[in-house]
């Protein structure tokens, strides 16, 4: 477990005292890393990080991870309060079409749809391993996130059923709405055609499992091959 600033990073593996993560863990950084895949191995560790950070502590959580790149959820109205002082890492700002209004509820199924361009920009983001380790960063964004994480997940070969359990689980999403957005995924055919109909085709994709697959032991260094 990492700490920096107060900043815990917290692991797929429940069996580990920093896998347990509590819903008011706020300062906080979600490991995606160890996830099993359907096809054998694993979500790379340190590659992608969910931070439940409160926006005036992402430095930190920079900090702790040794992040590369920032993938900013937040909307438009939000994503002028940058952090003093900004390190010189890559700051990608994803806003999506789709902006709810306070109490608003939430349809992943629909933000699926309209996310879709740029959730495909997000793993051709992630398919240069010069930008990782990566930050998901989404303070006033969780539902949003949750349907990023959703999409990575299916992307590099973890199956709905363990998909959907990490997201609603260890994310906090709704069950429903965990498993709407993965049914609109799904019905495209798969992750595949629907990440290619959105601008990510299969060279981004197989560069991206490049990246974020290992084999061997958790939290091992060992990156998948092919």
């Amino acid at each position: 477990m990492t700490a920096i600033s107060g900043v815990r990073l917290f692991s797929f593996d429940t069996s580990r005292p920093e896998g347990r993560l509590g819903a008011r863990d706020r300062a906080s950084v979600l490991d995606l890393g160890g996830l099993p895949r359907t096809s054998g191995g694993r979500v790379a560790a340190g590659r992608v990080v969910h931070s439940l950070t409160p926006h005036d502590g992402i430095l930190d959580v920079i900090a702790s991870v040794g992040a590369r790149t920032v993938l900013d959820l937040r909307p438009h109205e939000a994503f002028g309060r940058q952090p003093p002082d900004r390190p010189t890492v890559r700051w990608d700002h994803l806003p999506g079409p789709i902006e709810l209004g306070a109490g608003e509820p939430v349809d992943l199924s629909a933000r699926v749809r309209g996310d879709g361009p740029e959730i495909a920009r997000a793993l051709r983001i992630l398919a240069d391993d010069a930008n990782q380790p990566t930050v998901i960063h989404a303070p006033g964004a969780a539902e949003r996130a949750a349907l990023f994480v959703t999409v990575i997940l299916l992307a590099v070969g973890v199956a709905p059923t363990p998909t959907f359990g990490f997201v609603s689980e260890r994310l906090g999403a709704s069950r429903s709405a965990v498993a709407d957005a993965i049914d609109v995924v799904m019905r495209h055919g798969g992750v595949v055609p629907w990440l290619a109909a959105n601008g990510c085709d299969a060279h981004d994709l197989s560069r991206v499992r490049r990246n974020l697959i290992e084999f061997g032991s958790p939290y091992s260094s060992e990156k998948v091959n092919r």
